[in-house]
Formats: C-alpha cells, sequence, structure tokens
C-alpha cells in the first residue's frame, strides 16, 4: 500500500473542469465586446463557458451578459489567485520533509518514505508506503525457528543499504542517515546474509521521469549457500513494462 502526496506549482493554473462540463476546448474569448488583456484571457474564457452552462440548465439572471460575464470574470480571477497562493504555501511546506510529517499523513508510525524534490516550476513528489519491519521481523524468527541452512531470500525489499543506491529522491532528515538504511542493514545483520553485488546495472528500479532511481531488488545468501553452490552472479536484465529490473543468478558451473 503506497500513497502519494503531490504538489505543484503550474505557470498557471489548471482549468477548473469546465471544459469536462460543457465539453467545449473555446480558447477564443467569445465576447469580443469584453475588453480583457492577456493575463486574463482564460478567465474570460472559463466564465463565459459557465455563463453558458447556466443558461443551459435553466438559470437565469435579471443583468445582461456583459454585465453578468464580468462579475463571474472577476470571481474566477478572484479564485485562481486563491489558488495560487494556497499552491505557493504547499510548495514551501514540502521543501522540507521530516519523519513527523510522514507519520501524521500516514497515521502510524508503521511507514517508509522517500521525497523527490521540485524541479523549476514542476512540484516535489512525496511517497510513503506500509513499513517492511514485520517482514523482516518474520524472517528472522523463522531463521531463529529454522536454525541455519542454505538460505537465499530474493525479491524487492524496498530498502536501499547504503545511500548511494538510491538518486533523485531525498531519505535524509537534518543530513542524518534514514531510519531504514539503519533498519535494513541490521536485519541482513541478523539475517547472517551477504549482499551478492550486482552486474549490468547500479540499479534495479526506475521512476519513470528518468530521474529517481533505486537499488532495491536484492539476492541474499547465507554462508552455507555460498560453500554449497558458490557466491554466484547477479545480473540485472532490462526492464519491459515493470519498473523494476528482472535479476539473474547465474553460476559458472553446471551443477
Amino acid at each position: 500500500m503506497e500513497k502519494m502526496v503531490e504538489s505543484e506549482f503550474p505557470q498557471v493554473t489548471p482549468a477548473s473542469g469546465i471544459n469536462l462540463i460543457s465539453g467545449s476546448q473555446c480558447s477564443q474569448v467569445p465576447n469580443p465586446g469584453i475588453d480583457v488583456d492577456g493575463r486574463n484571457k482564460e478567465s474570460a474564457i472559463e466564465a463565459a463557458k459557465l455563463l453558458s452552462i447556466q443558461k443551459e440548465v435553466g438559470f437565469s439572471f435579471e443583468e445582461d451578459d456583459d454585465k453578468t460575464l464580468k462579475e463571474l470574470m472577476m470571481q474566477e480571477r478572484s479564485d485562481r489567485s486563491k489558488k495560487m497562493e494556497w499552491e505557493q504555501k504547499e510548495e514551501t511546506k514540502l521543501e522540507v520533509i521530516t519523519d513527523s510529517i510522514c507519520y501524521s499523513i500516514w497515521g502510524s508510525q508503521d511507514c517508509d518514505w522517500v521525497y523527490l524534490p521540485s524541479v523549476g516550476r514542476s512540484g516535489g513528489i512525496l511517497s510513503i508506503w506500509i513499513s517492511k519491519r514485520r517482514l523482516w521481523n518474520n524472517l528472522l524468527n523463522c531463521k531463529r525457528g529454522l536454525g541455519d541452512g542454505r538460505w537465499c531470500v530474493v525479491g524487492d525489499f524496498n530498502a536501499i543499504r547504503r545511500m548511494e543506491e538510491r538518486i533523485g529522491v531525498n531519505t535524509m532528515v537534518g543530513g542524518t542517515m534514514p531510519t531504514e538504511v539503519i533498519e535494513f542493514q541490521h536485519f541482513i545483520d541478523e539475517l547472517e546474509l551477504v549482499d551478492l553485488p550486482l552486474f549490468g546495472r547500479r540499479f534495479t528500479w526506475y521512476h519513470a521521469n528518468g530521474r529517481a532511481m533505486s537499488r532495491i531488488d536484492r539476492f541474499l545468501i547465507s554462508d552455507e549457500w555460498a560453500l554449497r553452490w558458490g557466491n554466484g552472479s547477479v545480473w540485472v536484465l532490462d526492464r519491459d513494462v515493470s519498473d523494476h529490473c528482472p535479476l539473474l543468478l547465474k553460476y559458472s558451473h553446471d551443477d
């Protein structure tokens, strides 16, 4: 389960949805008698569309259309100004992300998060997901119950061991090492497993924007596994429809 929080700061506030209601994609000021500069053109267009919709559904006005249109334009400009002011404040608040903010959004501390900072006028993206702590604890309890042996744990751990294993997103809080990194390394140490190095690519997950990428898919093996089959090599293959790259564990012998 994952929550995405996106903040955008567009150059012009997006259309309010009038096109979806009216089915119109008109980009011209409908009444040439209304004096409109370039800055207010979009407000005039949306106000005219709104007036047309109101007439279609049976609303009537005592004023003439020009006066009604001007009043709607003033209201539209006011709405846009308020929305832009809110977006600027929201953008500023999201420039600094902390654990407490994420815990508040998620509703508990059982979560991990990363933040993709804003670039230019594009807003940042905050991604929050359920923590893997329960899974890690279950695996540790399983190993304690079954004892040592030939263990190979593979999959998407949704966690990194070192900061250089993730780029394009921000997980640092006040310059300190993220809890995710500390706890994941502790899990590997407690399980007494070896994280096999990758060949072919540095990262196994890629965001669609091309800027964010992480190494979160792994092969973890025990010493007993390595004594029986060797360490092998993990190759990162090309992605297809998934945002994760498939991994291939290869050995030089035929056993």
